[in-house]
Formats: C-alpha cells, sequence, structure tokens
C-alpha cells in the first residue's frame, strides 16, 4: 500500500476561532485541531497530522520534516516494505549524474 504525503500548516486565530492546525493529505481530505499551548509548534503538528492519520486509519510509522514558514511534511515509512528511492551516505556535494536526461 502506497500511503499519501501529510502536511501540516498553522492558521492565525480570528475574530471566532483560536489557533489551530490543519493537517492534509495530498488528495486533500483535511482534518483541524485546536492550538494547545501546554505544547510547542512542533507538537502540535505532529498532533494534528497524528488525528488524521487515525481519522484514515493509516497505521505505521511516520516521520516528520518541516518545510519552514509553510509548515511540516509527514511521510509514512515501512520496515517490511522494500526501499524505493535513495538513501544519502556521501557527505560532499551533490555531484553530476553519471547519465543526463534530455
Amino acid at each position: 500500500m502506497v500511503y499519501q504525503a501529510i502536511t501540516t500548516k498553522y492558521l492565525s486565530p480570528t475574530n471566532t476561532k483560536g489557533a489551530r492546525i490543519r493537517a492534509t493529505s495530498a488528495s486533500g481530505i483535511s482534518k483541524t485541531v485546536a492550538y494547545d499551548h501546554a505544547l510547542d509548534a512542533e507538537g502540535n503538528h505532529l498532533a494534528a497530522a497524528r488525528y488524521l492519520v487515525a481519522y484514515l486509519n493509516w497505521p505505521g510509522k511516520w516521520v516528520q520534516g518541516s518545510m519552514g514558514e509553510r509548515g511540516y511534511v509527514f511521510v509514512h515509512v515501512s520496515a517490511h516494505a522494500p526501499a524505493e528511492g535513495f538513501t544519502h551516505t556521501d557527505t560532499g556535494f551533490a555531484k553530476e549524474p553519471a547519465t543526463r536526461v534530455r
């Protein structure tokens, strides 16, 4: 099964609603949770993503990454799935690929 990435975004308070965090799947399904001032910013984004994951019933391990001012992104990782993509181990600068795509 391929899971979609989840993004989270801080929503400023309005005249009628307090601060919130919205978690949205790549397909546009979203859930919004109230900002919990007992948590830090990262914890609030994590809580919103967990709420959406529970709603969508997407079990498993998720990892979190920052997108700066745009919020956070969460992706599903599975120890049982074959690795697709790459693992970066070189600590030097990026090198040009051996073959260029034209």
